[in-house]
């Protein structure tokens, strides 16, 4: 529950203040070895990122107070294309940083670099981007009125990942190249999933 607890901590700062959220992030890091990282990357996805996102899922049901959402199937329905957009989504930017990071760090985009770039930090990246879409997706549920602009609200990661490249050893020449992998593998292909699994179930 503390560690829980702490990551939303995180999660608050990383909206409110997003450069400040990944400069604390990783003075956290200072002194852990890269084994010690990498298992507190898994910590917060297995004990973190997955119950927050279930817990974002089932707010599906709230729509049942307000005559809205399909009833119980329909309910039931949503919940679960939320949850596994998100898993999936997790699973996507995780595979395109594992083939991107290594020109993305590299001082050449052309010349993959050599240098171990830090997947625990990638995947921490990966964990607090699609929490914000999921919280997103959350107030979408609780509030009964149709406000527009939480429609554009998950488009706020874009600007809470921009904030992050530091964080994860992209050189800034390569920025933009990883804002556009970013993008479309966190923000993208979660409303891909969505959009797929809506059609399938």
């Amino acid at each position: 529950m503390n560690e829980i607890l702490s990551y939303m901590r995180n999660m608050l700062q990383l909206v409110f203040a997003p450069a400040r959220g990944w400069e604390d992030l990783e003075d956290s890091e200072r002194g852990m070895s890269l084994k010690a990282q990498e298992q507190a990357s898994l910590r917060l996805y297995y004990r973190c990122f997955l119950p927050v996102s279930a817990i974002c899922a089932l707010s599906c049901f709230v729509r049942l107070f307000y005559g809205d959402g399909g009833g119980w199937l329909g309910c039931l329905q949503l919940s679960i294309v939320t949850f596994v957009s998100l898993f999936l989504a997790a699973q996507v930017a995780r595979w395109a940083m594992g083939l991107a990071m290594p020109r993305l760090v590299s001082d050449d985009p052309r010349e993959p670099s050599d240098a171990e770039w830090p997947k625990s930090r990638g995947l921490e990246m990966i964990c607090y981007s699609l929490t914000f879409m999921a919280l997103v997706f959350m107030l979408a549920n609780v509030v009964k009125v149709k406000i527009t602009l939480i429609e554009f609200l998950p488009f706020y990661v874009v600007f809470i990942i921009w904030k992050g490249w530091r964080y994860v050893g992209v050189k800034e020449r390569n920025v933009g190249l990883f804002m556009i992998m970013e993008t479309a593998a966190i923000v993208g292909s979660v409303y891909l999933w969505s959009f797929f699994l809506n059609v399938v179930i």
